[in-house]
């Protein structure tokens, strides 16, 4: 008969123990945040007011152009005022994919929605249409 072969496992998984130099480490590493929910309503508030929609547009799904701007700007005031929020951060809180927030800041910066990278210049088919 085995000593212990009974024994049950634990329901919980055991939690690393740091020493002093690993805590000291971990204190100093700077997180990216999630901007706390009031902020982001405030925010959102403050760029529907400016744009003359409802607040309630801006947090819920509307598409339509003007609502989608003031959406973008709601974005961008809210991750120029602190750079430790991070795209996915401000997605969490407010209900959209990180993707859509990056879409947005590039409108705001004036990249169109199709945009393509440029062709490389070495293009053999531009080489075969020339006229000698």
């Amino acid at each position: 008969m085995r000593i212990g072969g009974n024994i049950p496992k634990p329901w919980f998984f055991p939690v690393p123990i740091l020493s002093l130099g690993e805590y000291q480490e971990f204190q100093g590493r700077t997180f990216r945040l999630a901007p706390p929910l009031h902020v982001w309503i405030s925010a959102a508030t403050c760029a529907a007011q400016e744009a003359g929609i409802k607040p309630g547009a801006i947090i819920g799904g509307s598409m339509q152009k003007n609502v989608c701007m003031a959406r973008w700007m709601a974005w961008k005031r809210l991750l120029d005022s602190n750079p430790r929020y991070s795209l996915a951060g401000l997605a969490r809180v407010s209900g959209w994919h990180h993707t859509t927030i990056m879409y947005g800041m590039r409108r705001l910066a004036g990249e169109g929605p199709n945009y393509k990278r440029p062709k490389p210049m070495n293009d053999k088919k531009s080489s075969t249409n020339d006229i000698s």
